[in-house]
């Protein structure tokens, strides 16, 4: 039996509004980071909360440089008791290995959570993605793929792109970008594998998007058959 997985990041604690609700047979949510704004405990409490109401087996959650308070491993455990957090680490679904990093370079100093300096620290954390990785999340994009910021410059990691045309994993899911939302799928010609690439940001958005895998576009969240 497959399961389909509902994709989304840049909540930032507007979760109320962009009205996660499961429409479809959807058993597994996916958060691609920055599931709050001011990166408060509050916020990590509400989402905790707002998640056990839905309709989902499975709440994946990979953090994004907002979320501060999930740098303490304690909290991670405490707060979010309703999610799984992936933390440089994988979890297993239907026989498919799901991992997730939440590392960036850093962008603004007052947001500064899972942020390093440069791609050579980066590309020490993309080393930790298992060779067999099938489902990667992180909160950085790679670099050229949905990643242009509101002024149009690139803000994803050369590194990044670098490890996953290594690995080739059948979805890569991110965020950070907030404008740059949408599916990109990048057939590897040395190997004719294919990735999609799913930046699933919803920040600016001004619909009511719904879970439903029986719908592509128009207002719906992406999804995946795994």
């Amino acid at each position: 039996m497959s399961y389909i997985a509902t994709l989304v990041a840049e909540l930032h604690s507007k979760h109320e509004e962009v009205e996660i609700r499961n429409g479809g047979r959807c058993e597994i949510l996916v958060v691609a980071g920055d599931i709050t704004h001011l990166g408060t405990i509050s916020e990590l409490y509400e989402f905790n909360e707002f998640v056990k109401g839905l309709s989902y087996e499975h709440v994946i959650v990979v953090p994004g440089n907002r979320d501060i308070w999930l740098e303490n491993e304690r909290i991670v455990k405490h707060i979010l008791s309703n999610c799984t957090c992936l933390i440089d680490e994988y979890v297993i679904l239907n026989g498919k290995k799901i991992y997730g990093s939440p590392w960036t370079k850093i962008y603004d100093e007052r947001y500064a959570a899972f942020t390093v300096e440069n791609e050579r620290e980066l590309k020490e954390k993309w080393s930790k993605i298992p060779d067999d990785t099938n489902i990667l999340i992180t909160h950085s994009p790679p670099y050229g793929y949905l990643d242009k910021d509101v002024n149009g410059y690139s803000v994803g990691s050369t590194r990044l792109f670098e490890r996953v045309a290594e690995i080739q994993p059948e979805l890569h899911v991110f965020s950070h970008a907030h404008k740059s939302s949408g599916d990109k799928t990048q057939r590897w010609a040395n190997t004719s594998n294919n990735t999609r690439f799913t930046n699933a940001s919803v920040m600016g958005t001004t619909l009511k998007v719904y879970s439903d895998y029986r719908k592509g576009s128009g207002g719906y969240l992406p999804t995946w058959e795994l």
